[in-house]
């Protein structure tokens, strides 16, 4: 039996849908995010990751709880994703983190030997603010709430 990459392995999974979830695709149509029931198993790998191999893993939670109709959720996440395309890479994971309500960005691989991880967090923070406040939809993502957490957390002390 070959041995596959995590990578190789997900998207093969994509193809087939992810066991017991009630999407047949891994991501939503809407937004091109993750569902949730991805995101969250991708996110519960990459902070195993992060502990083995000492790596660091930012997540920003963009709560769309203040919208109360879901294609206006859908809508603000999708603007959300095109504010910040530039901002992010292709290895940054993108998802659902709770289904339909909050959205996850997972930016991962961020320290390199020698580097600051403070000063890497903090510039990525910076960058997807900036390209948030600029926007010309400043108005209508203002009622998202957003918030950072760093994993494995004990490396920011």
């Amino acid at each position: 039996m070959p041995i596959l990459s995590f990578r190789q392995k997900n998207k093969a999974t994509e193809r087939r849908g992810h066991p017991g979830s009630e999407h047949d695709a891994p991501r939503d149509d809407r937004t091109g995010c993750y569902h949730a029931e991805w995101f969250n198993e991708l996110l519960a790998f990459e902070k195993r990751r992060c502990e083995r191999s000492r790596d660091s893993l930012l997540l920003m939670r963009v709560d769309l709880k203040a919208f109360d109709n879901i294609s206006d959720r859908h809508e603000i996440a999708a603007l959300v994703m095109r504010v910040l395309s530039h901002v992010t890479r292709e290895t940054d994971i993108k998802g659902w983190h709770a289904s339909g309500a909050v959205l996850g960005i997972m930016f991962t691989h961020l320290t390199k030997e020698g580097k600051n991880r403070e000063a890497i967090v903090q510039r990525i923070i910076n960058r997807c603010s900036d390209s948030l406040k600029t926007s010309s939809d400043l108005e209508r993502l203002s009622e998202a709430a957003i918030s950072w957490r760093v994993y494995p957390e004990e490396f920011l002390e």
